[in-house]
């Protein structure tokens, strides 16, 4: 009978320290945004990539405004705000508001299946296969933030931490040039 009782004080305190373990610890495959304090660098298809360039287009259009990022490694004319080159690898990310100039903030990357792709918010890499067709990787987890906007220097200055797996990732600071058209 003793024995009987002590496996059943056994059982009930194993229950009671797992009902008591903390639900709100972070899941770890979950991915956890953690910004760099350098230029944006990382990894595009296994391979480093270094930002060196890049622009911000806004365009007013029926459904609003269209903000659009293009993060490039390679030093190109952004000048008139179009990339003339097209088989560098790049990064983008747009969104649509009402505001006619880019808004400071921080956004966070979401993809699930299924969602609506109003709701949908991801940053895309673009690069170059060795039989030189072009690749896109879609990146769903991390966020970027806008931390300045000036309208009297024309440039955009942000920071991003985003992952899609060990091989395409990027973490760090940039500055694009501004045009609004």
């Amino acid at each position: 009978m003793k024995l009987q009782n002590l496996f059943y004080l056994l059982v009930a305190a194993t229950v009671f320290v797992y009902s008591c373990s903390d639900d709100d610890e972070v899941d770890p495959q979950e991915f956890q945004v953690n910004f760099k304090d350098h230029g944006l660098q990382g990894e595009i298809n296994d391979s480093s990539f270094f930002y060196l360039d890049g622009f911000v287009t806004s365009k007013a259009g029926s459904g609003g405004v269209l903000h659009v990022f293009e993060i490039l490694d390679t030093l190109v004319d952004t000048v008139n705000c179009i990339s003339v080159v097209d088989t560098i690898r790049k990064i983008k990310f747009s969104y649509t508001d009402n505001n006619t100039l880019v808004v400071a903030g921080r956004t966070n990357l979401f993809f699930a299946p299924g969602a609506s792709p109003s709701d949908i918010v991801t940053v895309r890499f673009f690069y170059y296969d060795e039989d030189t067709v072009s690749q896109t990787v879609v990146v769903s987890q991390g966020a970027y933030e806008i931390l300045n906007v000036d309208t009297a220097l024309n440039i955009i200055e942000g920071r991003m931490h985003v992952k899609e797996d060990g091989k395409n990732q990027m973490n760090g600071n940039f500055t694009l040039r501004y045009c609004s058209y």
